[in-house]
């Protein structure tokens, strides 16, 4: 799916359709290629006069298969999660093609951020946006949305905690620690996502801040740029990659919350176990001399005092009781119980 993005002579962006016979406008601010398919690709590639990545490209994970420029033309990668507030997000790739007149998005996945960033955009008079701005404009929405995230990490992990160290009254009852070891698993993955697209986006900021920017174009139907008030874009981009550094260490804060959360469970697992071992223990121990005294009056020998007594019977009856009641007693006396 391909969306397009120019600016008419009011200087808003407005949302275009792809024409029929597949030249596109010249007026054009920004492509965004969803799962693109073949004619699209070559299109694009045939308007810009630049060969986008293949998917597999997008997916290599070293530096300079990420970020690299061709001629003036920048093209960056970063991985970019999506639909956070499910139980399993997805974590996929974003790259970027930054031209002098164009920006050029390419993606298989979809983040709401980025949606949401193309209707306000729309909403807004943009008339001297650059591509190098609208690039920055959708890392900052993605570097909000990260931040919920982490935001509902943290509830998450207070909601597990709170299951973990639950009143001694009320653990066997509302504790479900096989729940709470799932749980903790999942926000490891999540923020392991989370970690991953900040990583992506440091880097992707830092490379554009090293390189050459494309200067502010003017469309011809539109008035110069103003320069009073007008952000730089790679003070932007500064601005990003402290952002990125104070969500990364914020992100290494929620890992050791989930390294203790997860050694905390583990050990109230252990110790659950150790108090029903113990009650076996018990069980056992408090079990034995009764078993000692029946096995004894069990043998068939002929010559037994107490096998003809009238009283034989209940004697070994309150031996028994007696020996099972002696232990328990010496063990509570201990603390053992």
């Amino acid at each position: 799916m391909m969306r397009l993005f120019r600016a008419d002579a009011s200087g808003r962006i407005v949302k275009s359709d792809p024409p029929p016979d597949g030249r596109l406008p010249s007026d054009l601010v920004w492509i965004d290629l969803v799962r693109p398919s073949d004619e699209e690709r070559h299109a694009v590639e045939a308007a810009l006069g630049v060969e986008l990545p293949t998917f597999q490209e997008m997916q290599e994970i070293e530096a300079s298969s990420r970020t690299y420029s061709e001629n003036g033309i920048h093209v960056v990668t970063t991985g970019v999660v999506a639909r956070i507030d499910a139980e399993r997000p997805d974590l996929g790739v974003l790259t970027f093609v930054v031209t002098d007149q164009v920006l050029v998005t390419m993606r298989y996945i979809e983040p709401k951020p980025l949606d949401q960033f193309m209707d306000r955009l729309c909403r807004q008079a943009e008339p001297h946006a650059r591509p190098i701005d609208l690039l920055v404009g959708i890392l900052e929405v993605l570097i909000d949305r990260m931040a919920d995230a982490l935001e509902l990490i943290g509830v998450r992990l207070e909601a597990l905690s709170q299951s973990v160290f639950l009143d001694p009254s009320e653990r066997h009852e509302s504790r479900d620690l096989r729940g709470v070891l799932r749980g903790i698993g999942l926000a490891n993955d999540f923020v392991g996502k989370i970690r991953d697209s900040l990583g992506g986006i440091e880097r992707l900021a830092a490379y554009l801040s090293a390189v050459s920017l494309p200067k502010a174009t003017v469309l011809p139907q539109l008035k110069p740029p103003s320069t009073k008030g007008a952000k730089d874009g790679k003070a932007r981009l500064k601005t990003i990659v402290r952002d990125v550094k104070s969500l990364a260490q914020h992100s290494e804060f929620v890992v050791q919350r989930l390294t203790f959360l997860l050694d905390a469970t583990l050990g109230v697992i252990s110790v659950d176990q150790n108090d029903i071992v113990k009650s076996f223990s018990v069980a056992a121990v408090a079990f034995l001399p009764p078993t000692l005294i029946a096995s004894l009056y069990g043998m068939n020998f002929d010559i037994m005092p107490e096998l003809h007594w009238p009283w034989g019977y209940p004697f070994a009856i309150a031996l028994m009781l007696l020996s099972a009641v002696l232990p328990l007693w010496y063990f509570k006396r201990k603390g053992w119980l």
